[in-house]
């Protein structure tokens, strides 16, 4: 799956203290294909997913950094001089499936083939691949939360608010930002809702969850009429989006080498690459070899 690994490119909208549903964004004006994919209606799976893991994905000089450092914060330009450190925020592959399928059975219409099932998942957001680097941690939620806490937060429960909207050409990001309860920074936004009622992203008794309304940036079936679909007679185009955790660090945020290594994977490169490094995943593979050879050489 995608994650940023430091402050994207200038957004085409962007929307703060709000996560902004597809209705809502079709009601702005667009240009070019952002205008062209929102004007379509496709049919998109209705499921709330919860977040168990946090992903981050770098190239070989951030690796090293991150082992050497910790995790650094970025500045971007709504920061106002406050460092992120930014992880993707990931469901569990097997909910997501059940759920799509629980959702399906609305359209008897649609056989739950394995390439159906899978065209309603098909975004960068459920993709093994990267567009930040070809190495990718992947932290249990609860890991991170508690190594924030104890770090940033000096024991205190960090808060969650919603950060905004962010939109690029076919990509939708929802902002959530995660900081100290003793800074008074992000007063003017709004804690992350603690119930549905139509919110993108959420907490409740569960966890922290995520109602995708793009999980598919190109689809089989189109909507119409309401309830009814029909079938397209080639994939069309669309927007997907993903929720991205922004957690405000002052001072870098540190694990012990041997959890880093524990929690690293190597990946391929998307078709967009946004990291300005590029290696395969078989490289990055036998650098990872490399680098925890060198650590048992250490012990």
């Amino acid at each position: 799956m995608s994650s940023l690994s430091k402050p994207r490119t200038k957004p085409l909208k962007k929307i703060l203290e709000k996560h902004s549903c597809l209705n809502e964004l079709r009601t702005y004006q667009w240009t070019g294909s952002m205008h062209t994919y929102l004007s379509k209606n496709p049919l998109q799976a209705k499921v709330k997913l919860y977040i168990t893991k946090l992903q981050h994905a770098t190239t070989k000089t951030g690796l090293n950094g991150i082992i050497e450092e910790g995790f650094k914060g970025f500045s971007s330009q709504d920061s106002n001089g406050s460092h992120f450190f930014y992880c993707t925020g990931v469901p569990d592959s097997d909910k997501v499936d059940l759920k799509i399928r629980q959702w399906l059975t609305q359209y008897p219409e649609i056989e739950q083939t394995e390439e159906n099932v899978k065209s309603f998942q098909n975004s960068p957001a459920f993709s093994d691949n990267s567009r930040y680097g070809n190495y990718k941690f992947t932290f249990e939620l609860d890991d991170i939360i508690k190594a924030y806490r104890d770090q940033i937060c000096g024991g205190k429960d960090p808060v969650f608010r919603i950060y905004g909207t962010f939109c690029y050409k076919k990509e939708i990001v929802y902002m959530v930002v995660v900081h100290s309860p003793d800074t008074g920074d992000f007063d003017n936004f709004p804690y992350l809702p603690t119930d549905m009622h139509g919110s993108i992203c959420g907490k409740d008794n569960a966890g922290i969850y995520w109602c995708p309304e793009a999980m598919s940036d190109n689809y089989l079936y189109e909507q119409f009429e309401g309830t009814g679909t029909i079938r397209c007679p080639y994939n069309e185009y669309f927007v997907w989006d993903h929720v991205v955790f922004a957690f405000n660090v002052p001072s870098n945020l540190k694990f012990k080498t041997e959890y880093l290594y524990e929690h690293l994977t190597a990946c391929d490169i998307g078709e967009i690459n946004l990291a300005g490094e590029r290696e395969t995943k078989q490289e990055a593979e036998q650098y990872i070899k490399i680098l925890k050879a060198s650590k048992l050489d250490k012990t």
